[in-house]
């Protein structure tokens, strides 16, 4: 379903702006924060790379038509989007 590849996309970028700071929220509550907290701040580091990572290696991999791509230079993603899912994205 285009829902499913529409969320799984989104999650790396979600994940990026959101998930290495949540860590640092919930600090107050963490029994001996002094040692867990930077342990999570890098694990929630290496994992937001690593996802993002794999999302820029899947969008790499999904490009049909890489003269399209670079010639939509405002909007690479969405170019490789619209190859992906033809008329069901326009």
């Amino acid at each position: 379903s285009y829902l499913l590849a529409w969320l799984a996309a989104a999650l790396g970028p979600f994940f990026g702006l959101i998930g290495v700071e949540s860590g640092a929220d919930v600090a107050e509550e963490t029994k001996d924060a002094r040692r867990v907290i930077p342990k999570t701040m890098f694990y929630a580091l290496v994992t937001s790379i690593v996802i993002e990572l794999l999302m820029y290696i899947v969008y790499v991999l999904a490009i049909k038509d890489v003269a399209a791509v670079e010639a939509n230079s405002a909007a690479p993603i969405e170019e490789i989007i619209t190859q992906q899912a033809g008329p069901v994205a326009t």
